[in-house]
């Protein structure tokens, strides 16, 4: 008697992320995402020394390799700050976190229930953090100075996909700077939020921009709307940041840190869901 034996093959990614957003919307365990913004500009020098008293070595030295004061000063109050808002959520002191870094420098913190991604720009600080929930999540965050720049149609011949190079031309000269930067900023938020980092060509995926035209992941490699959820802030005058992650997100809040001081636990003067 003859036994027929059937493989079941698993899913394709782009296949699993979609059963992955279909299982937490029919669930509610999609997770919370909570987005930091601080102007570090107020940073003074007792607080930059008491900042780095919680950094650890490896911190101090790629602080220590800067050129310019003001990037070394950004650096150590941004992740001094980062260290302070993981330890508030973990129950551990700030100088204890040790991070672990992907294969393309993404850090994660192992052994919590935490997701975080951080960048800056100007003396801007954002981050975006998700606690809670046996399933983990990737996320994406990223913040520009709003700029006139003259290379601008270098780097989008250079970087965008063809898509987004013809949206880019047919958008008026008086908005064109923001269209650019509202590109670039979700580009990046989608290189952060897999992993990727600049290994991943900019031009290998598409995102929406534009007046009046609502943040999205429109292609990513061959797939159509891969379905990632996308939000875009302007956190002050001249500044704007976008989050992104290839898995269903939950509520976004919208917090504005007080201060830097080395001793803060986080004053949120303003917070948005």
């Amino acid at each position: 008697m003859q036994t027929l034996t059937s493989r079941v093959q698993p899913p394709a990614p782009h296949e699993a992320l979609g059963m992955y957003n279909k299982f937490v919307e029919a669930t509610g365990a999609a997770r919370a995402v909570e987005v930091f913004f601080c102007d570090m500009g107020a940073a003074d020098e007792s607080s930059l020394q008491r900042d780095w008293k919680i950094l650890n070595a490896d911190e101090r030295q790629r602080a220590g390799r800067f050129h310019f004061d003001r990037d070394r000063r950004m650096f150590v109050s941004c992740r001094a700050t980062l260290r302070r808002l993981l330890a508030e959520r973990t129950s551990r002191a700030p100088e204890s976190l040790t991070f672990a870094f992907g294969p393309h420098g993404k850090p994660s913190l192992p052994g919590t229930n935490v997701s975080f991604n951080l960048s800056h720009a100007g003396q801007w600080f954002a981050c975006a953090i998700s606690t809670g929930g046996a399933l983990g999540i990737e996320l994406g965050i990223d913040i520009e100075h709003l700029r006139p720049l003259e290379d601008m149609q270098a780097l989008v011949r250079h970087f965008f996909a063809p898509a987004e190079v013809e949206r880019l031309a047919s958008i008026s000269k008086a908005e064109k700077t923001h269209s650019f930067f509202e590109c670039w900023t979700r580009k990046e938020a989608v290189i952060k939020a897999t992993g990727e980092g600049v290994s991943r060509p900019l031009d290998s995926f598409e995102v929406a921009f534009g007046p009046n035209t609502a943040p999205a992941l429109v292609r990513l490699d061959d797939r159509l709307n891969p379905g990632w959820p996308m939000h875009t802030f302007t956190p002050a005058p001249n500044y704007i940041a976008a989050l992104t992650a290839p898995q269903a997100l939950g509520a976004v809040h919208t917090k504005f840190l007080a201060g830097v001081a080395a001793d803060f636990s986080p004053r949120y003067v303003g917070t948005t869901t």
